[in-house]
């Protein structure tokens, strides 16, 4: 069996597959097999070398998550999608022994690794549903999170009254040492809490800003 030879049996393009089979190689648990004992280099595979399926290894689940982390440029697996990355390993997982063989992980990658729940961070995807939810595009929801950020003295994630208003300044564009009139900050900040809340997320800013119209 050579990796170009599954590629096609498999239908997957062979860009695909050889990035797929760099993040294999790396995380895989080879057991007894030693693979470059057998000469089974990553370079030499990918050149076409023969190998038998099980010396090449197997992907647990903790390898998965482990590797899902390394495409998505995150520390810690918390911040993966952990259902969707759990059931794509149940769907492509043909014996369910709870491991991907190299087959097995093609499979994966091919079809999973390039959706949001892999490629972005939990934070990301997040922003991402916010824009979806409230009309924004991506990149403008980027800049409102950075002046809200900006806005957030403390990193709390909330915005605090005087905070608020220091937002809502940024986003109208106010003048240097002019003030927004009491009134408008009263009815502003009446409307944005709902009458309940102490403290603004960016979901419920959100919900607020585009009710006045932006």
């Amino acid at each position: 069996m050579t990796l170009q030879k599954i590629s096609q049996l498999e239908d997957i393009p062979w860009q695909v597959s050889k990035q797929a089979f760099s993040w294999f190689y790396q995380f895989a648990d080879t057991g007894t097999w030693d693979r470059e004992e057998l000469g089974l280099s990553e370079e030499a595979v990918l050149d076409g070398m023969r190998f038998e399926l099980p010396s090449l290894g197997s992907m647990s689940r903790k390898a998965l998550f482990q590797t899902c982390c390394a495409i998505s440029d995150v520390d810690d697996p918390s911040q993966l999608d952990m259902e969707f990355v759990g059931g794509a390993l149940k769907a492509v997982d043909a014996n369910q022994n709870d491991a991907l063989d190299l087959v097995e992980f093609l499979d994966f990658y091919h079809r999973y690794c390039f959706s949001e729940e892999v490629l972005l961070s939990r934070q990301e995807r997040e922003l991402r549903q916010l824009a979806r939810k409230y009309g924004f595009s991506f990149v403008e929801l980027d800049q409102l999170k950075k002046k809200f950020d900006q806005a957030d003295r403390n990193q709390s994630g909330k915005l605090g009254y005087e905070e608020f208003l220091s937002l809502m300044a940024m986003l109208t564009n106010l003048p240097p040492g002019q003030e927004l009139p009491e009134k408008k900050k009263k009815e502003w900040w009446i409307a944005a809490k709902q009458g309940w809340r102490r403290h603004l997320d960016l979901d419920a800013f959100l919900s607020f800003y585009v009710s006045i119209g932006n």
